[in-house]
């Protein structure tokens, strides 16, 4: 098993580069989630050529970026050339900084039932990523209408062959294991999909409230079973959701925390 740590700057908004780098030390994390947004290293008004410089210092120091984490909704009831649009330009960026991918939610609207909202979702993929063959990933999580591994595999069965190979999945395990869905059974529906899996404690599945790790009862040795099943040789990244979430403890002490109490998922239950 060679299991590695990453973490989503979503924990700590507004670092520059010198920081995001030094916050992966904490925890020995080699990999990224960036989060694309106002006030962060990459916003949507970004150019290429800055991702692309972006890029160099991550790899020079050693770090790989997992995905741009994006707000882009595939199901979007919103003007479609300008989601589009949107989306293309953060493959773009992507591509420039070396990401593997943009992640992206579903969102179907709620007056949508979930064929519609998996037709929409398929035909923005479509336009998108078009006839192309190679080129960053758009990763779906688990989120919001789509918080189980059985809703997100019916959209992904539904993909035409031209794209399904552009298309993977980020597991936000609180979140399918909230919605009632077992560690194991998330793991079998997305694994020829899935490309990283994010965790973080939470009060209780009933109460998916993200608290400090190691307080809450998200069953970590429950997951690392299910990622073992599966033979899952990928990152495991922390989401951090201080930006939504300010009562928790901040980004340096979840870091701290996170070797301790993600052992069970990484190599022996120690260091990678």
């Amino acid at each position: 098993m060679n299991r590695s740590l990453a973490y989503s700057t979503l924990g700590e908004p507004g670092m520059d580069v010198s920081t995001v780098i030094s916050r992966a030390g904490l925890a020995g994390a080699v990999g990224l989630e960036l989060r694309v947004a106002p006030g962060e290293v990459l916003t949507l008004a970004s150019g290429v050529v800055t991702a692309r410089g972006l890029g160099e210092r991550l790899r020079a120091a050693g770090l790989t970026v997992l995905a741009l984490n994006s707000y882009v909704a595939l199901a979007s009831g919103q003007d479609p050339t300008a989601v589009d649009g949107e989306l293309r330009h953060l493959l773009d960026l992507a591509d420039a900084v070396g990401a593997a991918g943009v992640r992206v939610f579903v969102k179907r609207p709620e007056h949508a039932s979930a064929a519609e909202g998996d037709r929409l979702a398929v035909e923005r993929l479509g336009r998108v990523l078009g006839t192309a063959a190679t080129g960053p990933l758009v990763l779906i999580e688990t989120h919001d209408s789509h918080s189980t591994g059985a809703s997100v595999r019916a959209l992904l069965d539904r993909l035409p062959q031209s794209i399904a190979d552009r298309v993977g999945v980020i597991w936000d395990t609180a979140h399918t294991w909230s919605a009632r869905e077992d560690p194991a059974r998330s793991a079998a529906l997305l694994r020829p999909w899935l490309t990283h899996v994010q965790v973080k404690d939470v009060a209780d599945r009933a109460d998916p409230r993200p608290v400090d790790l190691g307080t809450g009862r998200f069953p970590v040795q429950e997951l690392a079973d299910a990622l073992d099943g599966i033979g899952y040789d990928g990152p495991v990244s922390l989401e951090w959701e201080r930006t939504w979430h300010p009562a928790l403890p901040p980004l340096t002490q979840a870091l701290g925390h996170l070797r301790g109490w993600a052992a069970p998922l990484l190599p022996e239950g120690g260091p990678t």
